[in-house]
């Protein structure tokens, strides 16, 4: 009889020990899984906060490597060499207006200076646009390649660059539709839509 009881209150003892096993083991295995979705969260708003941000960064950097590249010294150069020229443009076709008695024309004015000026930049017997020309025209082409793949940042390349292509689009678009109509069709066409998306 005394035996007995021994054995239940052991038997008692085990299974209580038992359950607290099982209910240690058990909020263990809670911890484990709240501590994995917490995990997952985190995971899932870094990869958000990468996606939604990251990209963005990477595009301003990338365009801000292009505006170093518009201050290199090549196209520095070549931005005088085109600023030199235009000063001779000017001289060279004040001095046929005059010399052609073409100061009373209007609007007609005009349309003889974009003549004179495309024949100061454009030569119609090799189909050639002055060089210095042809690398501003480049640089910008490149970069908008560059805004449209979405490598570079499109509001960060207006906001340094606008005035200077809308400037140089203006006074040079005579030289481009020569260009385009002896040879050379695509010529600056992506450089036209960095000049358009500033009018938008």
């Amino acid at each position: 009889m005394v035996e007995t009881e021994a054995q239940d209150r052991e038997a008692t003892s085990k299974a209580a020990s038992d359950r607290s096993l099982e209910e240690r083991r058990f909020s263990f295995e809670k911890i484990g899984i709240a501590v994995a979705v917490f995990g997952a969260i985190l995971a899932s708003i870094e990869l958000y906060s990468r996606f939604k941000f990251e990209p963005e960064g990477k595009r301003a950097d990338q365009t801000l490597t292009f505006m170093e590249r518009f201050d290199s010294d090549r196209l520095v150069s070549a931005r005088r060499e085109i600023n030199a020229l235009l000063d001779a443009a000017d001289e060279f076709i004040d001095e046929n207006i005059e010399a052609n008695e073409l100061t009373d024309l209007g609007e007609e004015t005009e349309t003889v200076v974009d003549l004179l000026l495309v024949e100061f930049f454009f030569r119609s017997e090799s189909g050639d646009v002055s060089e210095p020309l042809v690398q501003v025209v480049s640089f910008f082409g490149q970069l908008q390649v560059c805004i449209e793949t979405e490598l570079c940042d499109r509001s960060t390349a207006h906001d340094f660059l606008d005035t200077y292509a809308s400037t140089f689009w203006q006074r040079f678009e005579p030289v481009v539709e020569r260009a385009r109509t002896e040879g050379r069709p695509g010529f600056a066409s992506e450089m036209e839509r960095f000049v358009l998306a500033i009018e938008k």
